[in-house]
């Protein structure tokens, strides 16, 4: 496997010898290709502020959280590691992390969905580092060739709006993802929460097969037919360039697409609310968060909990989600100028009011998977909605 490894320190009192002294020393899994430079500068002000060395290793997110799991399994986990908070379900369930130390207080200054992404039966289990709601990103030409100058609002609209589309300008309406990665998984529960659907109640039980579900499944299998072909080939990396290159009309994402080069200058594009379904009572989104978790059993505890508080606290998260364009946790005074000056954020932001949660499922990837698996039946296949709904209920229940 190949990896990454990243090791910052600051030189905080040299010996004779010429050996950096330290207080302490922690070691941690970031998961992607690198580390960004506001993390670099937070990194670099906690050694100087506390007098302790922290090591990180990066590994691509494709190895990550196996790479985490195994070491942990094995009783040699890394003292900290940033990974998806779609792992605390299975990671506290086989007792390997701590609880987070953030005091109800601290709890109490994030946007209260936002909750629901890392903490469980009242529970907190990490420190949450990077969040994001979704919105539709669409070509306000194409819309306005086939004669739509307001953005859809309901699911019946933006049916209308896609085959519009597709039969007077040629090209697909809407960009559907059914590729084997989470992002299948991701843009089914994008439309199952603008319907007013759940998977998991707070009791924790799988309540998905519901009439909002089978809503969700016959919406997706129509709005195939306005889509482009092959879904099972695509994912968002693959809509953001047929999106750029004006081959599709519209597509899902965050709001990292808002930043400078990630969408073409030629586009004239505009951001949008997911459309509601007719179990909804508007526009709802996927909620989803990163963590910074704490693993047990490695001596260094209290120094990962220090350091994992220092990089989550609300000044830093706030200077990281301007740098990264994620959806702000937390309300912030500087905020407002923000929202003000680019219109855009309001879209993600007011998302978060009716978002709904990655499932902390005790096996998250087998919940993934049978998504996965019976969305691509769904879009390819003869495979009946209700069926759909059946067969994932089923599945999830046998995790």
């Amino acid at each position: 496997m190949k990896k990454l490894t990243l090791t910052l320190s600051l030189a905080l009192g040299v010996s004779a010898f010429g050996t950096t002294a330290y207080a302490g020393e922690i070691n941690g899994i970031f998961c992607g290709n690198d580390l960004s430079t506001p993390h670099q500068a937070m990194i670099k002000e906690y050694e100087v502020n506390t007098g302790n060395k922290v090591n990180i290793e990066l590994v691509p997110w494709g190895q990550c959280q196996d790479k985490v799991f195994t070491l942990a399994g094995a009783g040699s986990p890394p003292d900290f590691a940033y990974m998806g908070s779609r792992t605390l379900g299975q990671l506290s369930s086989a007792d390997l992390i701590e609880p987070s130390r953030l005091s109800d207080a601290d709890l109490a200054e994030y946007y209260p969905n936002v909750l629901k992404t890392f903490v469980t039966d009242g529970v907190s289990w990490s420190y949450p580092v990077a969040f994001s709601t979704k919105a539709v990103y669409y070509n306000k030409d194409l819309f306005a060739q086939a004669g739509i100058t307001e953005f859809p609002e309901t699911w019946d609209e933006f049916l209308a709006a896609t085959k519009a589309i597709k039969e007077k300008t040629g090209q697909p309406g809407y960009g559907m993802i059914a590729k084997a990665f989470d992002q299948t998984f991701h843009q089914f529960l994008n439309w199952l929460y603008s319907n007013g659907g759940e998977v998991l109640n707070d009791q924790g039980e799988v309540v998905f097969n519901s009439q909002a579900a089978i809503e969700t499944a016959a919406f997706l299998k129509e709005l195939a037919k306005y889509s482009q072909s092959g879904p099972a080939a695509h994912d968002r990396s693959t809509l953001k360039e047929l999106f750029n290159n004006g081959k599709v009309a519209s597509y899902i994402s965050g709001p990292w697409d808002t930043r400078a080069g990630r969408l073409s200058e030629d586009i004239n594009w505009g951001v949008a609310p997911i459309p509601y379904g007719p179990s909804g009572n508007g526009p709802g989104t996927l909620l989803i968060t990163d963590s910074v978790v704490v693993f047990k059993n490695t001596g260094n505890e209290d120094t990962a909990h220090e350091f994992s508080r220092f990089l989550t606290n609300s000044e830093n998260q706030f200077t990281l989600e301007k740098e990264w364009k994620m959806t702000p946790m937390r309300p912030h005074p500087d905020w407002a100028g923000i929202r003000a000056e680019n219109p855009t954020w309001n879209v993600f932001i007011n998302g978060i009011a009716n978002g709904g949660p990655e499932s902390l499922f005790t096996d998250f990837r087998g919940a993934q998977e049978t998504f996965i698996q019976n969305i691509q039946d769904l879009l390819t296949s003869d495979a009946e909605p209700a069926d759909v709904v059946v067969n994932i209920h089923e599945d999830l229940e046998n995790l």
